[in-house]
């Protein structure tokens, strides 16, 4: 029947909180049926953010597609369990030995745990397994999904459960290229133009990452720093930026004295003791 179709059709028109209020606040209660590429520079957390964001909708009961082009499934839904772990030892009071890095959730049967922690470990799996992981439909491929795979797995998803699915990519320049003789730039165009079409076509929200230009990594985030711009720039509905804090500029400032704080923001943002 077309029944279970046409419902999720409608429901689709109301913004689908992401489960950040301050982000819900500025997209006006969440995504809507968009386009939405966000950019930041390497090891800022852009996977763990949009990962954390995915997780969110799917608890909350909507399903969702995610296409992971660098990383593996097993350890998407690890880094998944380490961050319950950390909220449930949050909420419950427990020592932080009962939390859990990516890093041990995915080598946990090779470690020397304790009865305690082992039970710490398998609680969050549960979590994970009733609230996230029915909804949560995960596609990886090292640079071997493309565009078309997507919407053939989108038709497929709507065809087979009848609901519309939040589209999670990661991420946009690594997507198989759909012309090998063409440059990254137009590749990068068209699947932009496909993704918006899909967007459209399906009525659904589509979330995709991009990397920026290595020239643009010590200045404040632009349209104009967003990896193969173009497409990007006009075919989003909404482009996020996310930068380190103190890399806008500040007025009458020095060119050298820049450089040496923007130096300065950058090591520390790779120290992880920082």
């Amino acid at each position: 029947t077309t029944e279970p179709r046409q419902l999720e059709h409608k429901n689709i028109r109301h913004p689908i909180p992401t489960g950040f209020d301050s982000l819900d606040k500025i997209l006006n209660g969440g995504l809507t049926a968009a386009l939405y590429i966000m950019g930041a520079i390497s090891s800022l957390g852009k996977t763990s953010w949009m990962l954390n964001i995915a997780d969110n909708i799917a608890a909350a009961g909507r399903d969702v597609l995610y296409f992971s082009l660098e990383m593996s499934r097993y350890e998407l839904i690890a880094k998944s369990i380490s961050r319950i772990s950390f909220r449930r030892a949050g909420r419950n009071g427990s020592p932080l030995g009962d939390t859990f890095s990516t890093f041990e959730v995915l080598n946990s049967q090779g470690n020397n745990l304790t009865l305690q922690q082992i039970s710490a470990l398998q609680d969050a799996m549960k979590e994970y397994r009733e609230t996230i992981g029915k909804r949560m439909f995960i596609f990886s491929g090292i640079n071997s999904i493309s565009v078309d795979d997507i919407t053939k797995a989108v038709e497929e998803h709507i065809r087979i459960t009848g609901s519309r699915p939040v589209v999670f990519i990661d991420y946009l320049q690594i997507l198989a290229p759909e012309d090998l003789r063409s440059t990254d730039k137009q590749n990068t165009d068209r699947a932009v133009v496909k993704l918006k079409t899909l967007s459209s076509t399906q009525d659904i929200p589509v979330f995709c990452i991009s990397s920026l230009n290595r020239a643009n990594y010590s200045e404040p985030i632009s349209m104009a720093a967003f990896k193969e711009s173009g497409a990007i720039e006009y075919g989003s509905d909404v482009l996020i930026g996310i930068q380190l804090y103190g890399v806008d500029r500040k007025k009458s400032e020095k060119d050298n004295d820049r450089a040496v704080r923007i130096a300065e923001i950058l090591k520390k943002a790779e120290d992880p003791k920082q």
